[in-house]
């Protein structure tokens, strides 16, 4: 029996995750009524928890990689497990809770002509597939994304994943040495979470806390650059 499993989100955004995932591992498609993923790693599932399970370790990895990518997604949840037979049709073993289609005006592709008249196209959500696959394999990488998966990102959150980061490349003074950011700054973000984590002890005068856009502003940047070199092997941009 092979597995399927039902997606829910904001359609523009199924729509342009499933021009993105196709022919790989991971695929995303549509059959007129439905988004659906299928991945070879479900061939390993012995039922229908299993693939459940296996279907949030993905989705969580691919919410979390779109929390700081460019543009913004909605959550994608996991909805029905079908496990579809030889005569084409489906059992479904699980349901989920469904959530509600949204319809906003996103790209579902994007092309450039260029002067010579060559036309090029892209898929908004090309990286995605990229990043997806990094974290399935690295779990530095998969740990990342789960706390980005977190809307609301504090102080604490972000400095969580800088230590991650730090501890994957060799501390905060080889990410200044590659040009990612400031050892000052991110000492600073490290202050300004132990200021949101136990609060300003009497008589002690807080440190200068680092702006929560800004904090979140310098954590995707430096995701963004470590990211490009996992991907490709650079250290610069």
């Amino acid at each position: 029996m092979s597995w399927l499993v039902q997606l829910s989100g904001d359609t523009s955004d199924l729509a342009s995750l499933a021009q993105s995932f196709t022919g790989s591992d991971i695929r995303i498609t549509h059959d007129d009524q439905d988004y659906i993923l299928t991945s070879d790693s479900f061939a390993c599932c012995v039922d229908a928890a299993d693939v459940h399970r296996e279907a949030e370790r993905i989705i969580d990895a691919l919410n979390g990689a779109a929390c700081i990518s460019p543009g913004t997604m909605q959550p994608i949840r996991v909805g029905a497990v079908l496990g579809s037979r030889a005569d084409g049709k489906h059992d479904i073993f699980c349901f989920m809770e469904p959530v509600r289609l949204r319809h906003r005006v996103l790209p579902v592709s994007v092309k450039v002509t260029h002067p010579d008249g060559t036309v090029k196209e892209s898929h908004p959500a090309d990286h995605l597939k990229q990043w997806l696959s990094l974290a399935l394999a690295n779990e530095a990488v998969a740990k990342v994304f789960r706390i980005c998966a977190n809307n609301e990102l504090g102080s604490v959150d972000l400095y969580r994943v800088l230590e991650i980061i730090a501890e994957d490349v060799g501390g905060l003074a080889s990410i200044e040495s590659k040009g990612w950011a400031k050892e000052s700054l991110m000492r600073l973000l490290k202050r300004t979470a132990n200021l949101e984590r136990h609060g300003v002890q009497k008589n002690q005068p807080p440190p200068n806390p680092i702006p929560k856009s800004k904090a979140r502003a310098l954590m995707v940047e430096i995701i963004h650059k470590w990211l490009r070199e996992k991907t490709s092997g650079s250290t610069s941009e």
